[in-house]
């Protein structure tokens, strides 16, 4: 979960954006200095904040509390000029950076976050794919994606040519009922890409445990 910015930007000043922006690039920001540069709200952020920011670290957790601020810090973006800013980030070269923006992507409430997922999937090249596809998983996981055209293009994903990008479709398949997704990841078994092949056999995996846990429900019928 991202940082709560509403209940830390009351008293945002404008001007200082800066001082802000220095404790993000410092790597120990308080939840003040992100909601402050989340009510910024503009495209220049997402340069600022992904390109001046430390995302990773030998660290784990370290590394996971650095991209969840930077990304609290760009959830306060809205309109098509500074979403399309952090959908052309999707792409970044950094894998941590690609993460922060699925991230982000995941949870907008704008409705152009999907409109960027949705073209990344269909029209932009493989390499895109991951990121975008697990923007699209916390998407259609919180309502803010239809589900049929989620499973439309994440079958598109599991049926590509590109591992990259059955690899992405391998990532989203689990979240939804085995009966939609098991015939669409079992062939992906015997993939010739190893990577392939074992994510497969890791997904439906998962989509066995859902099943299972679903199957234990006390409010399930008999």
């Amino acid at each position: 979960d991202l940082i709560d910015i509403d209940a830390y930007r009351g008293d945002c000043s404008p001007g200082d954006y800066e001082r802000h922006l220095d404790e993000l690039r410092r790597g120990n920001p308080s939840a003040r200095d992100v909601a402050c540069l989340a009510a910024r709200g503009a495209a220049g952020l997402v340069a600022d904040v992904l390109d001046g920011a430390p995302l990773g670290s030998d660290d784990a957790l370290e590394a996971r509390r650095r991209r969840r601020n930077a990304a609290s810090a760009l959830a306060g973006l809205e309109g098509d000029d500074a979403i399309g800013a952090l959908c052309a980030r999707l792409g970044d070269a950094r894998a941590e950076a690609g993460e922060v923006v699925a991230l982000v992507l995941g949870v907008l409430p704008d409705p152009a976050a999907s409109t960027c997922i949705r073209d990344t999937l269909r029209d932009v090249g493989p390499l895109t794919h991951r990121a975008a596809a697990a923007a699209l998983r916390q998407r259609a996981a919180r309502g803010l994606f239809p589900v049929d055209e989620a499973w439309g293009l994440t079958s598109t994903l599991l049926g590509s040519a590109d591992p990259e990008s059955r690899l992405a479709g391998l990532s989203v398949a689990p979240l939804f009922a085995g009966d939609t997704a098991l015939p669409a990841v079992r062939p992906l078994q015997d993939d010739a890409d190893p990577e392939v092949a074992t994510a497969a056999t890791e997904a439906l995996e998962a989509i066995a445990r859902v099943r299972r846990t679903d199957q234990l429900r006390p409010d399930r019928g008999p």
